[in-house]
């Protein structure tokens, strides 16, 4: 028996110097024959030891999981095997799962307290912060990605209405009358508005107001020129609303685009209107 014990802690030894030496491949399948030993049957720390031992071996092979599986087996022998908990906590930082980090180095300052497991902890918690402060950020992304979508899928039911036409200048106002206002009230107001304006009128003025009297002349004859047309004012009350009240214009009716919204009995060709006979 006390043969057996001896060659056991050589071969222990031995695959500690393999690790050492960078042979972890080597030195994983010595702590795996180790822990089918039947000397470990009733030794319950040293198997914890072996567990932990070849849970560092496979981390260097980048078995992150397997080593994992190897430090918890290795809690559940001894719950106070504080080497167990910082390397499970350090494979737990690597494989990103960083609130499982944070309560491994917690548990591992808890059972053998130094500086080094002081200061993991303390970057896991910072990692954790981090991490969640962009959990949400994507989440608020995706959130108002969503929304948009959803805008725009309904939107087809409530089409965005087009945008009104900017306004150019009320040509009613330059010259002073109203909407309704005749054609002679209209000529009138432009005749006193030119004459006043007129460059001839205004030879003994300064440039500044020189300026603003050419600008007000321009603008007064721009808009007798198109409040003085019948058709140019047509078309211009109908394209700057001001006309709106007054119902819907014959060129309104007479284009093909809006051919369904006259009414049935002035859409020619027959349709619903019924013919009026003389009854005797």
């Amino acid at each position: 028996m006390g043969k057996d014990i001896k060659a056991f802690e050589a071969e222990k030894e031995s695959a500690n110097q393999l690790f050492q030496r960078n042979q972890w491949r080597q030195a994983q399948t010595q702590y795996t024959k180790l822990l089918a030993s039947k000397l470990l049957e009733r030794n319950v720390l040293l198997r914890a030891v072996l567990h932990c031992n070849r849970a560092a071996a496979s981390k260097e092979l980048g078995q992150l999981r397997g080593a994992v599986d190897d430090c918890t087996t290795a809690l559940k022998l001894n719950p106070q095997y504080g080497r167990a908990y910082l390397r499970r906590g350090r494979l737990h930082m690597q494989l990103d799962n960083l609130t499982a980090a944070v309560t491994d180095f917690e548990q591992a300052l808890h059972c053998e307290p130094n500086p080094q497991t002081e200061q993991e902890l303390k970057t896991a918690r910072q990692n954790q912060r981090q991490g969640s402060n962009q959990q949400q950020q994507q989440q608020q992304q995706q959130q108002r990605q969503n929304r948009r979508q959803h805008e725009q899928y309904y939107s087809y039911d409530n089409p965005p209405r087009p945008s009104k036409r900017e306004k150019g200048p009320d040509h009613y106002k330059l010259l002073g009358v109203e909407q309704a206002s005749s054609a002679d009230d209209i000529k009138k107001a432009y005749r006193t508005l030119a004459l006043k304006y007129h460059p001839d009128k205004c030879a003994a003025d300064t440039p500044a107001q020189k300026a603003e009297a050419e600008r007000k002349f321009k603008e007064v004859n721009e808009a007798y020129a198109i409040l003085s047309d019948a058709t140019k004012r047509q078309d211009y009350d109908r394209q700057s609303g001001v006309g709106a009240s007054c119902g819907p214009s014959a060129a309104y009716y007479s284009s093909a685009n809006h051919y369904y919204d006259m009414p049935p009995g002035y859409r020619g060709g027959g349709g619903n209107r019924q013919r009026h006979r003389r009854h005797f």
